[in-house]
C-alpha cells in the first residue's frame, strides 16, 4: 500500500511538472495560428496558439547600436511612456551589451579574466615594508609633538603643521621687515609665540622671531630629510640583515636648530 502510494505521488509531479514547461518558439504558422516549441533542445509538434502557448516577444532599448535594456515583458507595463516608446521588438537571443550592425545582433564580447593574485610578498619585502612603515610613524609623532623649545621652567613646543608653519612664515616676513626699519615691529607678536601648551614663547624684538622662524624650519626640515634617509636605507637593502640594522628610533633631531631658543 505504501509503495502504491509513493508511485502515485511521483506520477502526480511529474503530471504537474508538465501542466506548465517554458519553450522557446521555433517556428510559427500564422495562417493556421500555430507554432512549435522547442523545450530542452527538443522540438514539439505543431501547436495550436490557444492550447496554453504563450507567446513572448523580447523588447530592447538601444543605444549607440547597443542594447542597454532587454525585457520581455511589454515596456509600457515597465516604464515611464518616454523610456517605453524607446524600446523595440528584437530577436530572442539578444542580451544586455549586444551590438547591431545594420540588420545582425552580434552576442557581447565576454567579461575579462579576473586580474591574477599578486604573488604574496617575499619575507625580505615583508621586513622592508614594516621599517618603511616604522619609520613614518615615527616622522608623524615627531612632528605632532612639534619644535622643542627650551625655557628654564619648562619645555614647550611650536606647532608644525601646515598651517603653524604658514603662520610662522608670514612672522619672519614681518620679522625681516622691521629688521630693516621698513615697519615696526608688532606688539601682538612681541608679547610672544604661543606654544602647543598655550604658554607664550616671548620674542621682544624682531631677531627672536627671526630666530624662532629659522629654528623651526631648520629642524622641520632635519626630521624630514632623516625620515627620507631611512627610508632611502631601507629601500637599498639587499637583505633582511641590513634591514635589522636600521633602527627607526635613533638619529632623530631632538633640540633645536640652528641656535636653540632659550627664554
Amino acid at each position: 500500500m505504501g509503495r502504491d502510494h509513493d508511485i502515485d505521488t511521483a506520477d502526480l509531479h511529474r503530471r504537474a511538472g508538465n501542466m506548465l514547461r517554458v519553450g522557446t518558439v521555433a517556428a510559427v504558422d500564422h495562417g493556421r495560428a500555430r507554432v512549435r516549441v522547442t523545450i530542452a533542445g527538443r522540438a514539439s509538434a505543431w501547436l495550436p496558439c490557444d492550447r496554453g502557448v504563450v507567446m513572448m516577444t523580447t523588447y530592447a532599448r538601444i543605444l549607440n547600436n547597443r542594447a542597454v535594456d532587454v525585457v520581455t515583458a511589454d515596456p509600457a507595463t515597465l516604464f515611464h511612456p518616454l523610456i517605453a516608446a524607446e524600446f523595440v521588438a528584437v530577436p530572442d537571443d539578444v542580451v544586455p551589451g549586444a551590438l547591431l550592425d545594420g540588420d545582425e545582433w552580434t552576442a557581447p564580447p565576454p567579461p575579462p579574466d579576473p586580474d591574477p593574485d599578486p604573488e604574496p610578498a617575499t619575507p625580505l619585502e615583508q621586513a622592508r615594508a614594516a621599517v618603511l612603515s616604522d619609520v613614518e610613524t615615527r616622522k608623524a609623532e615627531i612632528l605632532a609633538a612639534g619644535y622643542p623649545v627650551k625655557q628654564a621652567r619648562a619645555s614647550l613646543h611650536v606647532a608644525v603643521h601646515d598651517a603653524g608653519r604658514a603662520d610662522l612664515g608670514g612672522m619672519a616676513i614681518t620679522a625681516l621687515a622691521a629688521h630693516a626699519g621698513t615697519v615696526a615691529w608688532p606688539a601682538a607678536y612681541a608679547q610672544g609665540w604661543i606654544s602647543k601648551e598655550n604658554i607664550r614663547i616671548p620674542l621682544p624684538d624682531p631677531g627672536d622671531g627671526l630666530a624662532l622662524a629659522a629654528g623651526v624650519g631648520g629642524w622641520y626640515a632635519a626630521v624630514v630629510q632623516h625620515a627620507r634617509d631611512l627610508k632611502d636605507a631601507a629601500l637599498a637593502a639587499e637583505d633582511t640583515a641590513a634591514l635589522d640594522a636600521l633602527d627607526p628610533d635613533t638619529g632623530w633631531p631632538t633640540t633645536p636648530a640652528p641656535a636653540e631658543q632659550e627664554t
